[in-house]
């Protein structure tokens, strides 16, 4: 007898020894953040919200209509004030309604007991009981005022005081107990409808910032278990590291080795084995996983069909391809691919700001000629619209000229004046215009200042500039041109006294180069710009390299 007990418990122990050899199939958790798509398609312009709300519901629930509003956040949009011209394109109306009562009912009730003797007692208990209701609604519609979602929120409660078994004591209380069960019921009434409200607001129209819990399959008791545990954690770190927006195509980048691992092993087809199923599932699920948060819905298909054709059911794999469908649906809907959608509200603003923005920018645009330009200050750029009016045949910058330079700031336009001397140079499509210290001649002679230069041509040996006077008593003057060699302090008029005579003052100014010397006082260099840019390429390009003897 002791022997078959003795081999019984051998057999048991070494079953229990193969099934701890044996190895499993073991979840860990991870947390992936992505951005939850709405399900309603609203215009692309459409960056900001704000919330109005009323009603005695409020007052009762002892909140006030602005600390209710302040409550609501949204992801994908920026909030406003939702007071007159500073309401948001989503604007949320909220009315939480009254709290109405019926007229307390005084009710008793008697309750029968014994004591130890076994003698019966009756007793009767007086209470009473408050019925409070309450219909909350709000509507969500857009600037034009077309309703985009509507709802309502019916409350009803009742509420029963505390059993006295003196009538006189509880009808004294009555009124303290009314008071009690109103506010009660009015916080209720607040909670419900904020509930209400903030889940339209989330699943209709937001982009909400998602945190899933998700696990990633590791194999244990297995030679891979140190790499299955080493990947896990670096697609942990990976999905923690990052934001709610971080492209897929950066999360794959850091994901390959991942991938490449679970590859290994999702592309080996068990055939019946055990053991590798295990092996084929985790590689399988992980990659599916993986690759659904990263926006690469058909591979993540093809990963959770292959787990469902090899395990005939798995909760994990169906409950993630409904998940692709749902994603997918959102995505058509918002003509958005990707679950790490960014929304820029840095410059979000209201409706009817916009509305006087663009009614500015009409205006110039249709008063003046425009493009775009950028100023710099300094090193730091700044990208605006530059207008000159339309009848103008050059250019005149600064007060009272034709040119004027506008910049947008915190929705409004603002103008930035170009001979401010915080503004060092500005770009004008591909026209550079510079600050240079320069003594134009049509100011007659005097010392060199800070004047607007245009950049004609520019080389390491000469520079063409072209000089544009300010607006006042120059404002008929004609451009001038200036040349600057290399080692010359600044730009030198073309317009100045020795130039009178201008072949002869053009060929001296370039008598360290013999063929554009001999150019010049031949009469082959005139003072107009296509010609000034020959004079400069042949100084730079040909006279450089020319051997002196």
């Amino acid at each position: 007898m002791k022997s078959k007990q003795s081999l019984f418990l051998i057999a048991i122990l070494i079953l229990c020894l193969q099934t701890s050899c044996s190895q499993i199939l073991r979840d860990q958790s991870l947390y992936i953040k992505y951005v939850q798509l709405p399900q309603v398609k609203l215009p692309d312009s459409y960056m900001t919200f704000s919330v109005e709300s009323f009603g005695q519901s409020l007052m009762k629930a002892r909140t006030n209509p602005d600390q209710f509003s302040s409550r609501f956040v949204m992801d994908g949009f920026k909030k406003l004030s939702g007071i007159g011209d500073n309401a948001g394109h989503l604007r949320v109306a909220i009315n939480s309604g009254f709290i109405e009562n019926n007229q307390p009912e005084f009710k008793s009730i008697t309750r029968k007991s014994k004591d130890k003797q076994g003698v019966e007692t009756s007793t009767t208990y007086y209470y009473f009981e408050f019925l409070f209701s309450n219909y909350s609604s709000f509507k969500i519609f857009n600037p034009e005022g077309e309703v985009l979602f509507s709802g309502n929120v019916p409350n009803q409660q009742t509420y029963k005081s505390t059993e006295i078994t003196s009538s006189s004591v509880v009808k004294k209380e009555r009124n303290s107990y009314f008071n009690e069960f109103e506010t009660k019921f009015a916080e209720s009434v607040a909670s419900n409808l904020y509930n209400s409200v903030n889940t339209a607001l989330k699943i209709n129209f937001d982009f909400v910032n998602e945190r899933d819990r998700q696990e990633l399959f590791v194999i244990k008791k297995h030679s891979s278990e140190d790499q299955f545990y080493k990947h896990y954690n670096l697609v942990k770190s990976i999905f923690d590291a990052a934001d709610y927006t971080t492209p897929s195509s950066e999360l794959l980048r850091s994901l390959e080795n991942s991938i490449a691992f679970y590859e290994s092993y999702a592309n080996k087809d068990p055939r019946g084995d055990k053991k590798k199923k295990r092996l084929y599932q985790a590689g399988n699920y992980n990659l599916a996983l993986i690759y659904y948060y990263t926006d690469q819905f058909d591979k993540s298909r093809e990963y959770c069909n292959r787990v469902l054709a090899s395990e005939g059911k798995d909760g994990k794999s169906k409950r993630l391809l409904f998940s692709i469908e749902k994603q997918a649906e959102l995505m058509d809907i918002n003509g958005i691919h990707t679950m790490h959608y960014f929304r820029d509200l840095e410059k979000a603003i209201a409706p009817s700001q916009l509305a006087k923005l663009e009614a500015q920018k009409d205006e110039i645009s249709d008063e003046t000629r425009t493009t775009v330009g950028t100023v710099y200050k300094g090193n730091v750029p700044i990208v605006g619209t530059l207008s000159l009016d339309k009848d103008a045949d050059d250019m005149v910058f600064c007060s009272g000229g034709n040119v004027k330079f506008f910049v947008e700031e915190n929705s409004v336009l603002k103008e930035i004046d170009l001979c401010s001397p915080e503004v060092t140079e500005f770009v004008i499509a591909d026209r550079k215009f510079k600050k240079r210290r320069f003594s134009p001649s049509a100011k007659g002679k005097q010392e060199a200042s800070l004047q607007i230069l245009e950049e004609v041509y520019s080389s390491e040996r000469i520079k063409l500039y072209k000089y544009y006077s300010s607006a006042g008593a120059l404002s008929d003057e004609k451009p001038e041109f200036a040349f600057q060699k290399n080692a010359e302090e600044y730009p030198i008029s073309l317009e100045s006294t020795q130039y009178l005579i201008w072949n002869k003052g053009i060929a001296k100014y370039f008598e360290d180069c013999a063929d554009l010397k001999l150019m010049c006082e031949n009469g082959e260099i005139g003072k107009n710009k296509e010609d000034l840019i020959k004079a400069a390429r042949i100084y730079s390009e040909l006279c450089a390299t020319s051997i002196k003897p």
